[in-house]
């Protein structure tokens, strides 16, 4: 992973300056902390909303300060923010993390000016500023489409967030651009998603169920799939994305899927036995499974981490988080 920066670092001979949107998030937050504990010539722009509206699920606690990083509280709905960055700013990379990712808003002015809008705006940035774009697209977009998810197949989304997301791949797909890559991210989890609360992964929420009230609840049976990929994968393949030959919509996941049975296992083998419960599932619109077609993988990607690693390493922090959650932090 470093070696691919370093490559590209050493072609471009000047400090190079990367814009982060969603930095106070948990996918955003561990791509600008990972770039500034590594890269610390790099000037990092880590702008947010700082929790402008209720569906804001990041924190700034989940950013770690460092000289090589300036912070920016920004909405980027709104033309003349874009116009700031323009005048102010010459950006060489743009992560675009910055999003309403929760499926259960049904607020459609608001999600579509948070997802769509920004985007589109900051598809002008790019252009103006010649950066490559790298953005947050998703496995909403397959909606309960039968698994393998193919890129260019099966995609009906069941909400409006994965709506949003189809609509700016397919904007990209319309450009052709070589300078934009759109990553569909699947079931993330790791370390900095406390902060999405009842959105974050089934592995932490079941985690500090176990922990907390030595009981969990599942939807029956717990037999729904979900390809989980593990964060440190997650910002692998977005650096991967920074190479010349990325582009277009890739998928971002494990290509395999575990059950939340399987979870529970692997949770018990670390935090002991708990009580499991069934309820029912008031979702209409939940996935049997997800898997990603591991074909549309972003070049040179390659996971680390299988459910029972990333679930291992995983381990601290869903501790830590039980704690925060117990304290009501």
């Amino acid at each position: 992973m470093n070696e691919d920066i370093e490559n590209i670092i050493k072609v471009r001979h000047q400090g190079i300056k990367v814009l982060i949107t969603g930095a106070a998030g948990f996918i955003g937050s561990n791509i600008l902390n990972y770039l500034s504990r590594n890269y610390p010539f790099m000037h990092l722009v880590a702008l947010d909303t700082f929790g402008a509206n209720k569906f804001h699920l990041g924190s700034f606690k989940n950013i770690e300060l460092r000289p090589n990083i300036e912070v920016l509280c920004m909405d980027l709905s709104k033309r003349d923010n874009l116009k700031y960055l323009e005048s102010n700013y010459k950006f060489d990379y743009i992560f675009h993390l910055g999003a309403i990712s929760d499926t259960t808003c049904t607020d459609v002015e608001l999600l579509m000016a948070t997802n769509y809008t920004s985007f589109a705006l900051l598809l002008e940035l790019a252009s103006t500023h010649r950066a490559k774009l790298i953005y947050a697209s998703s496995a909403a977009v397959y909606g309960k489409t039968s698994a393998p998810n193919t890129v260019g197949q099966g995609e009906i989304p069941e909400n409006i967030y994965g709506f949003s997301k189809l609509a700016m791949d397919n904007d990209i797909r319309r450009l052709n651009s070589s300078n934009v890559v759109g990553i569909r991210i699947f079931n993330a989890y790791g370390k900095g998603e406390y902060f999405k609360r009842n959105t974050a992964s089934m592995i932490l929420q079941l985690g500090m169920q176990a922990i907390n009230k030595g009981e969990v609840k599942l939807f029956e049976s717990g037999d729904q799939r979900r390809d989980f990929v593990y964060i440190d994968d997650i910002v692998q393949g977005f650096l991967k994305a920074m190479a010349p030959e990325a582009q277009g919509v890739y998928n971002l996941a494990t290509g395999t899927n575990a059950s939340f049975n399987d979870i529970l296992d692997a949770l018990k083998s670390y935090l002991g036995d708990f009580k499991v419960t069934y309820i029912p599932n008031p979702y209409p619109f939940f996935q049997d499974a997800t898997m990603a077609d591991n074909t549309c993988f972003i070049p040179n990607y390659k996971p680390a981490f299988d459910i029972k690693a990333g679930i291992s390493a995983y381990i601290p922090d869903i501790k830590t988080y039980a704690a925060y959650q117990k304290l009501g932090i």
